[in-house]
């Protein structure tokens, strides 16, 4: 596993982030039963992972060292050999930048390709409609996320050059003669996260695994220009 990590670091630096996804998902996974199986309150779930990590800190290293040696190896990397850069290749035109807009856009691209049924798909939004029309909580969160995403999509939405430039793809239209658009996307945004979280989580285990997941997603995507 240490092998195949330094290779997907060597073909794409910020796959680091997934080198530690998938090292702290295998954690996860083994010990699943002291995080428990009962759905429960966000901010316990992650300080009981958390608590775990450390109670269980010896026994992680000697069974994931080899994994964990990843990490120092490529900081060594960046440091020595990469002027302590990131990216190994071509500097300009990948430089960091904070796009939080792209985990919105993740969030459509996830529940479009879910690997569930119709029937399901159509239960959910059915479901997650029935919750925000008779729960004013719930509305009040969703109005909250539509609010966030709008001011996100305002201030921190970046066009990377080589969309401008060229007109082969679908994007450059959008970008062109639809900008409002992505106003309008914000209602969606959201209701796509709800949709997620109703279809995947029913246990703390699965809980701090999405939250893991969505961290990671995040780290690998708002750092970047490029859609």
């Amino acid at each position: 596993m240490g092998i195949f990590s330094l290779l997907s670091v060597y073909v794409r630096q910020n796959n680091i982030i997934w080198c530690a996804f998938l090292l702290v998902y295998r954690i996860i996974g083994k010990y699943s039963v002291s995080i428990g199986t009962i759905r429960g309150n966000v901010f316990r779930s992650v300080i009981g992972f958390i608590k775990l990590m450390f109670i269980n800190g010896k026994d992680i290293i000697k069974t994931n060292y080899v994994q964990i040696l990843v990490f120092p190896v490529f900081c060594w990397y960046l440091y020595k050999f990469n002027n302590g850069k990131l990216v190994f290749g071509d500097h300009l035109n990948h430089q960091t930048s904070f796009h939080p807009t792209q985990f919105l856009y993740l969030l459509i691209f996830i529940v479009v390709n879910l690997p569930i049924t119709f029937n399901d798909f159509g239960y959910t939004i059915k479901e997650t409609f029935a919750r925000l029309y008779f729960s004013r909580h719930a509305l009040a969160a969703y109005l909250f996320l539509v609010s966030v995403s709008i001011i996100l999509v305002d201030k921190w939405t970046i066009v990377h050059p080589f969309i401008l430039a060229d007109n082969r793809h679908y994007i450059f239209y959008i970008y062109r003669y639809f900008k409002w658009s992505k106003y309008i996307l914000c209602l969606i945004y959201p209701f796509c996260l709800i949709c997620i979280i109703r279809l995947i989580v029913n246990s703390n285990e699965k809980l701090v695994k999405l939250i893991l997941w969505g961290f990671s997603s995040m780290l690998y995507l708002m750092l970047t220009p490029l859609v």
